[in-house]
């Protein structure tokens, strides 16, 4: 009780002392890392405008810097509180992203290979990605949230002043972020090795900030500012009894080494500081559930402290001064009057335009930066906003997969009736991507087990936009087809098909129209196909072993318009509408009707055969001849 009197007294005269100088006292705001457990933040930041208290500087690490940097932006602590709190927050740590975000490429792709954790190949060797999280739909949600200060370089400019700490992942020393981009800085902070890709800035390469100085007391103090306060919600040290595993013995080790660096922070603490430690216990830094909890916990702190917070508070009229000032440093949504393409990125100059349709609001950017991510051979797509000679300059940059571009993955089939009936296959698929300045690609895929196969394509865009294409393609399988009759398996075709063709067609981008959860509109590929397939078609097994096993044939001539659709949920549904022409000889129907006579005269129907003569070309393959005009789109769902 003694020692809480002592610190408001110490507290009264600092500020007495500045109100006699005819200023308020300067308040700066330290917010530590912590993963999901920052969220209490935001609880903090809720008390402190309810409660009319100003903050002129913000100093964070980690998910400390996302927060303080959307404050010192401009937004206000309920603003921040349902960023943090929607949807779009969750799912921006989460990777793959939605389907609604991917090409119609890589949606075909998803289907055929469950295993979406592709292996690069780079220099003959097999590399993978830097981070589980590559941090694309992070940058996104934090780029169009702060899109009315993207403009601002130095960080003393923004509406409260700002600084974020990284780590040299190459030295392992601190870095104080005070200037460039800001949803860069936030990135870099908050990028945890292992989780997120590291982030490039000025030549360094940056991870969490909390390896170095999880709670930057003396980079606060120095940002001219008469009082701090301090929310600390670091890393608790487990009890002996729950180090139980190496995952929880790990984390206990990152703790102590990070909660040793907090601790000499503290030390800096002085008489007139106040420092905040909601009561989280143990939730996890990657439960991101807990974010509404967090910032329950984080409002109770801050209101238990209101006795010596209260001696910040400011009158009304000076705080609504205090908002309006914040209000017109962040100004409006930009006007772009200028596009051009970073120079580490003018390989994709074509791309990059094309892929940017609507730039006159974040919507439409954030749709553009959906388009060219959704290819799947970039990893990073960004813009930035500069001061140009007619207005705002949109500059647009993106980074090529750094442990690819070229990359391999693998699929596993396995199938079986519980009757004896069982098949498998294993499949990899190896993509030579980024081919030429519109990013070609060249697949090959291949199969082995049950059904073997083999098959390649050439995908090649064209035209200004590369959004025509043209595709040729081949593939040569072997799969087995049961004969069903009245619910018997009467026999199985071991059917050998060569197929080679070529597609040409049109992809539309995703657009900023029909805004829904990531304001993306449905994307469609449009293709028309002529293709020629010859297929070998006898019977392998019977439901008895009489007859023999002859080799079936036809030729078939069809023109058809056919219809299929990729779901978000990854199923594809099919529709074929009614021949346009379909030309059907007579010497075709006789052989349909022999192939039918020759299995049941081979498997033995019950019936007995069919009084039809078996064919005598038993040497001949089926050839169909198959012009079709296939329209794909991907509705939302």
């Amino acid at each position: 009780m003694r020692l809480t009197s002592v610190l408001l007294v110490a507290f009264t005269l600092v500020v007495g002392t500045a109100e006699a100088a005819g200023e308020r006292p300067r308040v700066g705001l330290v917010l530590s890392g912590g993963g999901a457990r920052g969220a209490a933040h935001v609880g903090v930041l809720k008390v402190l405008e309810a409660e009319r208290i100003p903050i002129d500087a913000v100093a964070g690490t980690s998910m400390g810097a996302v927060v303080g940097g959307l404050y010192a932006s401009g937004l206000s602590a309920a603003e921040i509180a349902a960023f943090v709190e929607s949807p779009e927050w969750r799912q921006a740590f989460q990777e793959p992203g939605p389907r609604d975000r991917l090409s119609f490429r890589r949606k075909s792709e998803d289907q055929n290979f469950l295993v979406d954790f592709p292996v690069g190949l780079k220099s003959g060797t097999f590399r993978i990605p830097k981070g589980l999280v590559s941090g694309q739909r992070l940058s996104q949600a934090l780029r169009r949230i702060t899109l009315p200060v993207a403009r601002i370089q130095q960080f003393d400019a923004l509406p409260s002043r700002f600084r974020a700490v990284a780590t040299d992942l190459e030295t392992g020393e601190a870095i104080d972020l005070a200037q460039g981009d800001l949803v860069s800085a936030m990135r870099a902070s908050l990028a945890a090795p292992g989780v997120f890709a590291p982030v490039e800035i000025d030549g360094r390469l940056l991870v969490d900030g909390g390896l170095a100085n999880n709670l930057p007391v003396e980079l606060a103090r120095r940002m001219d500012v008469d009082v701090l306060i301090v929310v600390d919600v670091g890393f608790p040290l487990r009890k002996r009894d729950t180090l139980d595993s190496v995952a929880t013995i790990s984390n206990q080790m990152l703790s102590i080494l990070i909660r040793r660096g907090s601790d000499a922070q503290r030390q800096m603490l002085r008489p007139t500081d106040i420092l905040l430690a909601p009561e989280l216990g143990e939730a996890s830094s990657f439960d991101f559930d807990i974010v509404p909890k967090a910032v329950e916990l984080g409002e109770a702190s801050a209101r238990a402290a209101l006795e010596r917070l209260a001696a910040l508070r400011l009158g009304e009229s000076d705080y609504s001064r205090f908002l309006a000032e914040r209000r017109a440093v962040r100004g409006g949504a930009p006007r772009v009057e200028e596009v051009r393409v970073a120079a580490d990125s003018v390989r994709y100059e074509r791309v990059l335009r094309a892929g940017f349709v609507d730039l006159s609001s974040a919507e439409g950017l954030d749709a553009g930066l959906t388009t060219l991510f959704g290819r799947g051979n970039f990893e990073s797509v960004d813009y930035r906003l500069r001061d140009g000679a007619r207005g705002d300059l949109l500059e647009l940059s993106a980074r090529r997969n750094s442990w690819g571009p070229n990359y391999v993955r693998f699929g596993l089939n396995l199938e079986d009736d519980f009757n004896g009936n069982s098949t498998y296959n294993a499949a990899a698929r190896i993509v030579l991507a980024d081919i030429g300045s519109l990013a070609a690609e060249w697949v090959w895929d291949f199969q082995i087990g049950s059904e073997p196969k083999v098959a390649t394509e050439f995908y090649i865009p064209f035209g200004d936009s590369a959004r025509w294409f043209v595709m040729p393609q081949a593939s040569f399988d072997l799969r087995n087809v049961p004969l069903i009759e009245e619910g018997v398996r009467r026999a199985e075709y071991r059917l050998r098909t060569t197929e080679y063709g070529i597609d040409v067609g049109r992809s539309f981008p995703i657009g900023a129209r029909s805004v829904r959860e990531f304001g993306v509109s449905p994307g469609r590929h449009v293709s028309l196909s002529a293709r020629r397939v010859y297929r070998r078609s006898k019977i392998s097994t019977c439901a008895s072993s009489m007859g023999s096993s002859p080799t079936m044939c036809s030729t078939i001539v069809i023109f058809r318009v056919v219809a299929s659709t990729l779901s978000r949920s990854g199923g594809r549904r099919r529709r074929a509408w009614a021949p346009i022409a379909e030309l059907i000889s007579s010497p075709l129907i006789g052989s349909l009707r022999a192939r039918v006579a020759g299995i049941r005269a081979c498997c033995g129907h019950p019936s007995g055969p069919i009084s039809t003569p078996t064919p005598t070309r038993s040497d001949r393959c089926s050839q169909w001849v198959v012009f079709s005009i296939s329209r794909d789109w991907r509705p939302i769902l």
